[in-house]
């Protein structure tokens, strides 16, 4: 894994929540999604600033609706499907070659598609999910259903922790979404 980028693609057409949520579940050091189109020219900066760094190692999650910025790299010309809609897939095989030759880094891909669904529940899975469900019956039960004046959001809770007076959200405004945006960050 010493100087090696590994490009994981994610199933999820043109959304990319999946590969975001995984991306930083897993500690990919930059995602790209279909939300918004990439430059590799940008990507490969900001891993060559990581193994600056000391990392010896870069995991890109690639939603398998990434597209490039126009005029960056040629668009991938997928098949289309008995509907009418582009058969997505393979974007990962497309990008590895290229950031390999702006990297000069081995640059290998796994292709996770549709195995990232986990197969068919067994028994065992089936009753945590059964008792889960219980418990969550049980506790909206004990519930109200209230509005959170700060959010306008509805919020349930306990009865006893509802006070609409008192009602506060955590402070995100440190939060920096942009940290997610790879392309953002150039060396």
């Amino acid at each position: 894994s010493h100087d090696r980028l590994m490009l994981v693609e994610v199933m999820g057409r043109s959304a990319g929540w999946i590969a975001l949520v995984s991306g930083i579940a897993g500690g990919a050091d930059t995602i790209l999604l279909p939300e918004k189109p990439f430059d590799l020219d940008e990507i490969a900066s900001v891993l060559r600033r990581r193994h600056l760094t000391g990392h010896s190692f870069s995991i890109v999650v690639v939603a398998e609706g990434a597209m490039p910025a126009e005029g960056t790299m040629p668009a991938p010309e997928y098949p289309i499907d008995p509907r009418g809609d582009p058969r997505l897939g393979g974007i990962a095989y497309e990008i590895a070659p290229r950031i390999e030759a702006l990297t000069g880094w081995e640059t290998r891909v796994t292709v996770l598609g549709h195995v990232q669904r986990g197969g068919s529940p067994v028994a065992a899975d089936r009753i945590v999910a059964t008792r889960f469900g219980e418990a969550a019956t049980e506790l909206v039960a004990e519930a109200v259903l209230a509005l959170d004046p700060t959010t306008g959001r509805s919020h349930i809770g306990p009865r006893w922790s509802l006070d609409l007076r008192e009602a506060s959200m955590p402070d995100y405004g440190d939060l920096d979404l942009d940290r997610y945006w790879a392309p953002s960050r150039t060396l």
